[in-house]
């Protein structure tokens, strides 16, 4: 008696209530820390990395033509 009344748990109970797996367990909506749940978030993070990544990649092959272009361009001012 702890919080000044009875919990009204046997042992077993009380150890599986106090039990960190089985409280991670019981964290299962969206952004808790059940093993499924995380799994799931890691999943969609990385695949959110991925289209980040080939994003940035596009963009970076897109920079590089352009600036490939640009110097084509005034080179070909300079010499007329």
């Amino acid at each position: 008696q702890i919080c000044g009344r009875p919990l009204n748990l046997d042992g077993t109970e009380l150890a599986k209530a106090l039990d960190p797996r089985q409280i991670v367990a019981t964290r299962q909506a969206q952004g808790g820390a059940a093993p499924p749940e995380v799994r799931s978030m890691a999943n969609s993070f990385a695949a959110q990395a991925n289209r980040l990544r080939a994003q940035a990649q596009q963009a970076k092959t897109h920079f590089a033509q352009t600036e490939k272009t640009l110097i084509t361009q005034a080179e070909s001012l300079i010499r007329n």
